[in-house]
């Protein structure tokens, strides 16, 4: 609908504005468009064991690592998501 699609459309124009390193941008999009190798995809495609998929922080014993996890959840990620979270306010 056309509402989400302007609102798609006015996260990337502050990506933009926000002058981020191409490397950044890059991860960001990849991010945005569940497209980064983590745990739980590598399992999923028979790469990883389970055991292996899991977050490596020490605080996430047996927690497997999605993009939820490792972007937002995972305490070691916590201080950056936030600040994430605030520059889209």
């Amino acid at each position: 609908d056309a509402a989400a699609r302007a609102a798609v459309r006015g996260v990337w124009q502050r990506m933009r504005r926000a002058d981020l390193p191409r490397e950044v941008f890059g991860t960001v999009y990849r991010v945005m468009h569940a497209s980064l190798y983590v745990g739980a995809f590598m399992h999923h495609t028979g790469q990883l064991e389970i055991e292996e998929a899991c977050c490596s922080n020490p605080g996430c014993e047996g927690v497997l690592e999605d993009l939820s996890h490792a972007f937002l959840t995972c305490p070691a990620v916590a201080p950056a998501a936030e600040w994430v979270c605030r520059f889209f306010e």
